[in-house]
């Protein structure tokens, strides 16, 4: 990393960045953050479609000529082998480093929306689902500060999200659940049987089929339409996660029971459930 002060004041330039410029530029980043792979691949594959759009957002260099941010932009215009043009700017104080994006506040769809995924509000809720999953699949907790590339790194490690995404939109709406939610859950079914977590989903949104034949169905559908439309009951994620991943199972194995249940706390709380 460079200690010499190289630039004496502060200039904006357009480069065309060719991947030798970034291979080069790339020695000198002595600051940033780990880089991820999986991130700069995604970017370099963007790169070759010729998705890259030059929008003015900039590589920051410090006076010393070290890469402040930008890293990962570098690193995928080195491996897709193409020349874009990038804004740089050259001569920042290097102790601006700590404040760089913090006021950016991207969220984690603000994220996957970079990477050219769609339906990302809903996408991002159903990701952190299976993350909190896998974290924990035997007592259910909401992660606190879960990083937007660990919500990319579950998309892409479960593919199927995508799909019942896209396929939760008019369901999500129907469920008390919302689309997220709605979409982590039937991707979790689908796991174990595609056509029957269509069904499922679809008649649970609905009220129909083989929900509407059984009145504890009906009765979870509706508590939980109305804790949404209100504004004095509650009813937190994971309760309702497991109420309708119990429904989910009593589906599968034909069980008829008056009521939906989950004892969570008390003298024998129960695991979270598991889609069967």
């Amino acid at each position: 990393m460079n200690k010499q002060k190289v630039y004496n004041t502060t200039e904006l330039r357009e480069v065309d960045i060719s991947p030798q410029l970034a291979e080069e530029m790339l020695t000198r980043n002595g600051h940033n953050r780990p880089m991820s792979e999986r991130r700069a691949q995604r970017l370099a594959e963007r790169i070759k479609r010729g998705e890259w759009r030059y929008n003015g957002e900039s590589i920051i260099v410090d006076w010393h000529d070290n890469i402040l941010d930008g890293q990962h932009r570098l690193w995928a215009i080195f491996l897709s082998g193409k020349t874009v043009k990038s804004a740089i700017v050259y001569g920042i104080d290097p102790a601006t480093f700590t404040t760089i994006d913090v006021g950016r506040g991207r969220s984690s769809a603000d994220s996957l929306a970079v990477f050219g995924y769609q339906n990302t509000s809903s996408l991002s809720v159903a990701a952190r689902i299976i993350y909190n999953l896998e974290l924990n699949a035997e007592q259910y907790q909401d992660a606190y500060g879960v990083s937007n590339e660990a919500i990319i790194d579950i998309v892409e490690r479960h593919p199927g999200l995508i799909e019942s995404t896209a396929k939760c939109l008019s369901w999500g709406s129907r469920t008390g659940l919302g689309r997220g939610r709605t979409a982590g859950l039937h991707y979790l079914f689908s796991q174990v049987n595609q056509e029957q977590a269509d069904t499922f989903v679809a008649d649970f949104a609905n009220g129909t089929g083989v929900v509407a034949e059984n009145d504890a169905f009906i009765r979870l559908r509706d508590r939980l339409r109305d804790a949404r439309m209100s504004a004095t009951v509650n009813i937190d994620v994971a309760t309702q996660l497991a109420l309708v991943i119990k429904a989910w199972n009593m589906y599968r194995t034909g069980k008829v029971l008056r009521h939906v249940a989950w004892k969570r706390t008390g003298e024998k709380p129960e695991p979270f459930p598991k889609p069967v």
